[in-house]
Parts: C-alpha cells; structure tokens; sequence
C-alpha cells in the first residue's frame, strides 16, 4: 500500500492534468468538492451539458481524422454531454458496499459495478449484485449509481473526462481491497468469478482481447505517439475492450500499468480521441507485455447460455430486473 500511494503523489507532482478557466470556475462555485450537495451536482451536470468544454472539438476533429462516422461521434460526444450524476427526480447519488461469502482469503476481493442516472445502467447495476449472489460470489461488490467514485480524493475533477473507472479502482484500493474487478454495466456474471481472482493471483491482472469491434481503429490513431507506439507498431497490438478489468494491487509491475493507463488517460489535452481509455490500456498492456489472458468471446457470450456453460458473462446492454 505504502508503494502505491507514495507512486501516486510522485505522479501528481509530475503530471498537470487539463483545466481551464470555465472548469476552474465551475469547481470554486461548488459548495463542496468532496462531498457535493445535490445542488453542486446539478452544477455539474449543467457544465457538461452546456458548458464550452474546448477538448471535445479535438475529441471530434480526431474522429473525423480516423475515419469514424459523423452518427458515431456526435453519439458519442452526446454521451459525454448527457452524463447524469443525479436522478431526474432529484434522487443523490447510492453507495452500497455488500459482504458476500467472505472468508479470510476472500476478504480482499472486491467488484466494482457503477452506473450513471441514464437510462436502465441504474437498474444493471442492481441486476448484477444479485446474480452475482445467486452464482455464490465469495468478496466484497462496491456499487456506485450515479454520482463520481473517490470523492474524498477530489475523484469529481475527473467526471467531464469520463476517468470513473481509475477514480473507482483508486478508492476500492483506499478502503483496503487488493484484488479488484471492474465490471461494466452489461457483463452479466454466469459464475461466481472464482477463477478469474485466481487468474489475478497468478499472473496479478485480468484483460481480455477480442478481434472485432475496435480493433481497427487502433492502427488510424495518429495520436499513439504519444504513448511511444509507431502505426505500424500499433497494427500488432491486440485491442483489450474495457467491459472487464481485473488487477492485483499486490503486483508491483501491474500498479506501474494502473499509473501509467491513469495518467494517459486523464491528460486529455495529449491524448484525447474515441475510445482513449480502451486505446491506452491495449498500447500499455502490449508495450509492458502483458499479454491477455484469453480471447473476449471465449468467456462472453452474446446469446442465453446453457447451464453448464464454461461463460464467464452473458453480454447484455438491455437485462434489468423488475
């Protein structure tokens, strides 16, 4: 722990991340950063929705520049502007931290699972603690809906960014948790992830690549020199989809990648295109060689699995609960 934590303040000695005057006010209006009032949360969301927000034009222009679809970005910068921190009945945001199963070599574990207030993420959220009860999960689940994770470490500079999952991963760390696993909103447990915690002792890290979707887009980045990868080089570079991330804070090498996928991730004034969090963890992951463990829809499958399914998740954007 002691590691990690002294990495991160050198980090942020070293690294100045974006501001701008319109940002910098939006914070100083805030009655309190750290622990936001509904009111300071719709001040936020009033600034992504509205506000100038200059680094989406470079968001825009590089995915014009890479061959993207004019549908696909606006539907993409619509997401970054239409971010709910808060429900549209004023509800805040929910914390929950269940206790599942624990025993003393499970107690380091935990899942992450968060949702903004859009659409049915808040109810995906709820769905995935409970299969993952019914699966016989043995750790801790961290759920967020709505809101920004690590608030107490300022986590909510971060949310016109969209940096909710590093923010996430650095505040389960901070309450005690080693090995953690994020899981998007659609990845639908069919087992009690035994196996992949194992995988996370083993070799300290959990990612898994796949050979559709994404994957050509990677070599269009004219921007992967930033992170020291000619095109050519980034023709060889498996894409890692960040739908499932799982890492072992125990491994040194692997809180070394966490730092470095953070920092490329949150200098968005370098590094900023369709798909950058995804594209900087494929570029990382490959240039510090770790390899994925298995290939995507080896454990996903996109279709109601039998019982005896060796799946690790069922994708699926539209299952909630009633």
């Amino acid at each position: 722990m002691r590691f990690f934590l002294v990495f991160i303040l050198v980090s942020q000695l070293i690294y100045s991340y974006y501001t701008d005057k319109e940002l910098e006010a939006v914070w100083d209006s805030l009655s309190d950063i750290y622990n936001p009032s509904l009111e300071d949360y719709r001040l936020v969301e009033t600034y992504l929705k509205s506000g100038e927000r200059p680094y989406l034009k470079n968001y825009f222009d590089t995915g014009l520049e890479h061959g993207f679809s004019l549908s696909t970005i606006n539907l993409r910068i619509a997401q970054l502007r239409n971010f709910k921190l808060v429900g549209s009945n004023g509800e805040m945001p929910i914390f929950e931290l269940h206790k599942m199963n624990v025993s003393e070599e499970t107690k380091d574990r935990c899942v992450l699972v968060y949702a903004s207030y859009n659409g049915i993420y808040p109810k995906s959220a709820q769905c995935i603690v409970e299969e993952l009860k019914e699966h016989g999960y043995s750790g801790h689940v961290m759920v967020r809906i709505g809101g920004f994770p690590n608030l107490s470490e300022g986590g909510l500079k971060f949310a016109p960014f969209f940096c909710w999952k590093q923010e996430f991963f650095k505040e389960a760390l901070r309450m005690g948790f080693r090995k953690i696993i994020h899981l998007d909103s659609c990845m639908h447990p069919l087992c009690d992830l035994d196996d992949i915690f194992k995988i996370m002792e083993e070799k300290g890290y959990f990612l898994m690549y796949t050979t559709q979707g994404c994957l050509q887009y990677l070599p269009r980045y004219k921007n992967t020199d930033y992170l020291n990868i000619s095109p050519e080089q980034a023709k060889r570079i498996p894409w890692l989809p960040g739908y499932v991330l799982g890492i072992n804070f125990d491994n040194k090498r692997v809180v070394k990648l966490f730092r470095e996928w953070e920092t490329s991730v949150k200098n968005i004034h370098q590094f900023f295109c369709l798909g950058w969090d995804e594209t900087a963890m494929s570029i990382l992951a490959w240039k510090y060689r770790f390899p994925p463990i298995d290939k995507f829809e080896n454990r996903v499958t996109y279709h109601q699995p039998s019982s005896n399914s060796l799946y690790f998740f069922y994708f699926d954007t539209t299952r909630v609960r009633d």
